[in-house]
C-alpha cells in the first residue's frame, strides 16, 4: 500500500440543489489546481526546496484537491451538469476552503 500525502476537508452543503456532474467538476478542478501549481513551480528558479512526492510535487496536488473540492461543491449548489458562472465564483470557494481543518 502507499502513504496519504495529502486531504482535503469538503464543505458542509445543508441544502444541494443536484448533485449531477460534481465528479466531473471535481476532476477538472482537481487537474486546473494541479496543472497551475506545477506550472508556476516550473517558472520558479528557486524551487529546489519543494516537497516533492514522487513525479508531482506534493504542493501541486494539495491545491489540486483544493481546486477539485472547490469545483465539486460549487456544482451541487446550481441545478443540472452545469459549471458555476465564473472563475471567480471557484476561486471565492478556494480561498474559504484553505480555512478548513483538514
Amino acid at each position: 500500500g502507499g502513504s496519504i500525502i495529502a486531504t482535503q476537508s469538503t464543505f458542509q452543503i445543508k441544502n444541494p440543489v443536484d448533485p449531477t456532474g460534481a465528479g466531473d467538476a471535481f476532476a477538472a478542478g482537481f487537474m486546473h489546481g494541479l496543472w497551475a501549481t506545477v506550472t508556476m513551480i516550473q517558472n520558479n528558479d528557486n524551487n529546489s526546496n519543494k516537497e516533492k512526492e514522487g513525479l508531482w510535487p506534493v504542493e501541486a496536488i494539495r491545491n489540486g484537491l483544493l481546486w477539485g473540492v472547490s469545483a465539486g461543491t460549487s456544482c451541487v449548489m446550481i441545478n443540472g451538469a452545469s459549471i458555476p458562472s465564473s472563475h471567480a465564483d471557484i476561486q471565492n470557494l478556494v480561498d474559504r476552503s484553505k480555512g478548513l481543518a483538514n
